[in-house]
Parts: structure tokens; sequence; C-alpha cells
């Protein structure tokens, strides 16, 4: 009988071994589907907060880029307006100069001008004298050989005998009036003369 209650003690301690066993396995696997659906967890939400902080990169990047992009179309802007006033400030200088060279070319031809009138001028008044001056010797040239003919020999003393028949009833008659009558206006007149 002791034996029959020591093999039932046996069977009774196997039989709570298996249980605790068994309840152990039960605890074991209900701790390990707790562990497993915390790490599933702990993934979903390494997962979820890799996948916020990636979108929170590529946001941030997305409004550097749209910042530099901004940033760079203003230096364009900026630059664009340099170069369109450095363009206006050339154009302006180059207008500038270009009426100043165009004025001053007007006033070089204007003085050319009146310097050619001038010396035409000039030129017409001395050619004018000169001829003035030519026809003048002529004339007394005309005068000289015309008196020297008249003068000389028998019919300067005709003419001296007329002159003293002639002077009582005509007034005296000298030499200058001679030679304008002769030559038509003379230069000078004698005091003598009237006429």
């Amino acid at each position: 009988m002791y034996l029959g209650k020591l093999g039932r003690g046996f069977e009774a301690a196997e039989r709570d071994k298996k249980n605790e066993l068994k309840l152990a396995q039960a605890h074991a696997e209900a701790e390990r589907a707790k562990l497993l659906s915390e790490l599933e967890q702990a993934k979903a939400e390494t997962t979820s907060a890799v996948e916020l902080a990636e979108a929170k990169l590529a946001a941030r990047l997305q409004d550097q880029l749209a910042e530099k992009a901004a940033e760079v179309e203003k230096l364009k802007a900026s630059i664009q307006a340099s170069e369109q006033l450095k363009q206006l400030a050339v154009i302006e200088a180059t207008t500038r100069v270009e009426k100043e060279r165009d004025r001053l070319k007007a006033d070089l031809e204007l003085a050319e001008a009146q310097k050619a009138l001038g010396e035409k001028a000039l030129q017409e008044k001395y050619e004018q004298q000169i001829k003035d001056r030519d026809d003048a010797i002529e004339r007394l040239r005309d005068m000289k050989a015309k008196l020297s003919t008249k003068m000389g020999g028998a019919g300067q003393r005709a003419r001296a005998a007329r002159a003293t028949t002639s002077s009582a009833t005509t007034p005296a008659r000298c030499r200058a009036t001679v030679l304008r009558r002769m030559a038509g206006p003379a230069p000078r007149s004698c005091r003598s003369c009237s006429r």
C-alpha cells in the first residue's frame, strides 16, 4: 500500500508537474505573444516614426529648396535689373556723346562754311579791287595816250589858240576838265574848274 500510495503520489506529483509545466508553457506562450505583440507594435511605431521623420525631412528639404529657388529667382531678377540699368546708362552715355559729337560736327561744318564764305567774299573783294585798279590803270593809259597824241605837235598849238580865243566867251577849262570829258568820270576835279 505504501507503494500504491507512493505510486499515486508520484503520479499526482507528475500530474502536478505536467500541469505546472502546461501552465508555465501557457504563461510563456502568453508572454511570448505579448512580447511579439509589443515587438510588432514597436516595429510599427518605429516605422511610423521613420516615415514621419522622412516626411518631415522631405517637407523641410522641399521648403529649403523652395527658399533657394526663390532666392535664385530674386538674384536673377536683381542681376537682370542691374544689367538693364547698365544698358540704360550705356545708352544714355552713348546718346549724350553722339549728341555732343553731332553738335561739334555741326559747329565745325558751320565754321568751315563761314570760313569758306569769308575767304570767297575776301577773294571777290580783292579781285574786284584789282579789276577796278586795272580798269583805272587802263583808262589812265588811254587818256595818257590820247593826251599825248592831242597835245603833241600842231594840234597842241591849235588847241592853245582856240583856248585863248574861246576863253573870253567860255569859262576857263583846265586839264582836269579835258581829261574828265575824254575818259568819263575823272578821279579828281580841279579847284578852278566848276564842272
